[in-house]
């Protein structure tokens, strides 16, 4: 599922405040970072309006916002990023449009996992329309689809988007360009460069990609926890089941014995030879029981009976 990010025109303090990306010539004079979500903030549409009188190189990188998102879990960040922003420029010779750098930035705000963008055109194309400020911003592909570098992120990472403007004007007089940022409508700008709705349509960027919050380390370690303590309760209900068994095992034994030889002195004295053969001695028989192996209390074998006679007491001086 693609994940939509929305671009609030102000907010609290961003989490983390990276230096722009060293791709740009320069930063807008009021450059400034601004917190974005998949949710919206409600934040009013505002035309974010900067220029620099220094333009000299063609074209002018130059930097206009800095967005944060996050923070992200671990995760490879691959496919596609698109997004549409409302965009204006002073004067048609400004020869102005889009330019974007997305990185992924660690939570110390310094270390930089990689880029998955850096979208610094060379040549015009889709240039803005010269309006007055705030008057008629048209919708531009902010930027167009285009395949992400793969970036393999950290638990605890930002995505961060630097949204600002290629120029392609050579000095002069100072010019102005534009971006409507905002987050406050029901619908959002559709993927086009002609729609001139900019009050009533939330610019954003997607995406083609869910990207996959922090996980929690206390839930892991909780699950660590209920593992734990499941495997405890089931080495214990072993060790339970084990004592069980014992006992039944020892109660069963004991009990046989004991049951059977009570039934042997009762009813005869008995003299036992190995453990399958044995001589059952009465008054006037014996009873030789061959192979005869006890299961469940139950004599299994052959027997044979033979006559005796009785035992005479031989008493000597």
């Amino acid at each position: 599922m693609a994940t939509r990010i929305y671009l609030p025109s102000s907010s609290g303090a961003t989490a983390i405040s990276p230096t722009s990306d060293a791709g740009w010539d320069s930063e807008a004079v009021g450059y400034n970072r601004v917190i974005a979500s998949t949710s919206k903030a409600s934040t009013a549409m505002t035309v974010w309006n900067r220029g620099d009188a220094a333009l000299h190189n063609v074209p002018t990188h130059l930097a206009a916002r800095q967005y944060v998102y996050g923070p992200i879990g671990a995760q490879t960040i691959t496919g596609t990023v698109k997004g549409q922003v409302f965009c204006s420029e002073s004067n048609l010779d400004t020869d102005g449009m889009y330019a974007i750098v997305i990185r992924v930035i660690g939570s110390d705000g310094t270390t930089v996992r990689g880029t998955l963008l850096s979208a610094l055109p060379g040549a015009l194309a889709s240039e803005y329309p010269g309006t007055t400020a705030g008057s008629s911003e048209v919708n531009r592909k902010f930027p167009p689809s285009t395949a992400v570098t793969e970036v393999i992120t950290q638990n605890g990472d930002y995505i961060v988007m630097e949204f600002g403007h290629a120029i392609f004007k050579s000095g002069g007089t100072e010019r102005f360009l534009r971006h409507f940022f905002g987050d406050d409508q029901a619908s959002d700008a559709p993927e086009d460069e002609t729609d001139t709705n900019r009050t009533t349509l939330n610019p954003w960027i997607e995406f083609s990609m869910t990207i996959a919050g922090t996980s929690s380390s206390s839930s892991s370690s909780s699950s660590s926890s209920s593992s734990s303590s499941s495997s405890s309760s089931l080495s214990s209900s072993s060790s339970s089941s084990s004592s069980s068994s014992s006992s039944l095992s020892s109660s069963s034994s004991s009990s046989s014995s004991s049951s059977f030889s009570s039934s042997s002195s009762s009813s005869s004295s008995s003299e036992s030879y190995g453990w399958n053969t044995r001589i059952e001695v009465g008054d006037t028989s014996a009873i030789i029981v061959k192979d005869t192996p006890i299961v469940d209390n139950t004599e299994w074998g052959t027997r044979e009976e033979r006559s005796i006679q009785p035992i005479q007491e031989v008493v000597r001086d």
